[in-house]
């Protein structure tokens, strides 16, 4: 009787044994899908920050290349300013000498009435004077269009500057966002019971 009992334990320890021996396998099973999960989370999360990495240095070339165009357009806006105070000051200076060529022909008329050929070669230079004074004035009113339009460039790539830093702003917080949550995901994960 004390060998029968002696054997339904043996088999009874036996049974649990296979019993313990399945559960770890089990157990293996369910840590290797585990490891493999967290695998593949890690290389999507690793993919994912590697992407938005070179969306924001795409992002950054591009707000330095904005704000090298901005820094032409500031020194095109420059010259530009410089040409037209340049123009108008030969301007203003024709329309003076203009001025005081048509009164010096008008003293001339009155003094010297028997000189017409002087007068009538007075009269072409001014005629002369007048036209240069008007294709002055014709350059000047060009050079003020140029600036107009470096101004409006000049506007519409501080308005691209402003929307490329933003983009990079979003991008980068959203980048932060995902490195966190990859940690506050991953970390649990590994701290599990055996």
């Amino acid at each position: 009787m004390e060998i029968e009992d002696k054997k339904q334990e043996l088999l009874e320890m036996d049974q649990a044994l296979k019993e313990r021996n399945w559960e770890l396998k089990q157990r293996a099973a369910q840590l290797t899908h585990l490891d493999m999960t967290i695998r593949e989370y890690r290389g999507e999360m690793e993919q994912k920050i590697i992407k938005l990495e070179g969306t924001v240095e795409k992002s950054e070339l591009e707000l330095k290349e904005s704000n090298k165009q901005i820094e032409a357009l500031n020194e095109k806006l420059q010259n530009a300013k410089e040409q037209l105070r340049e123009k108008e000051f030969i301007t203003l200076q024709n329309e003076q000498e203009i001025s005081q060529l048509k009164k010096e022909t008008e003293r001339t008329q009155e003094k010297m009435k028997e000189m017409e050929s002087v007068m009538k070669e007075q009269e072409q230079y001014i005629a002369t004077q007048y036209k240069e004074a008007i294709d002055l004035e014709q350059e000047l009113r060009l050079t003020r269009e140029q600036m107009q339009n470096s101004h409006t460039e000049l506007v519409e790539a501080r308005r691209q500057q402003v929307q490329a830093q933003r983009e990079v702003e979003r991008l980068s917080s959203e980048l932060e966002e995902i490195k966190q949550l990859s940690k506050e995901k991953v970390m649990p994960i590994l701290i599990l019971p055996y």
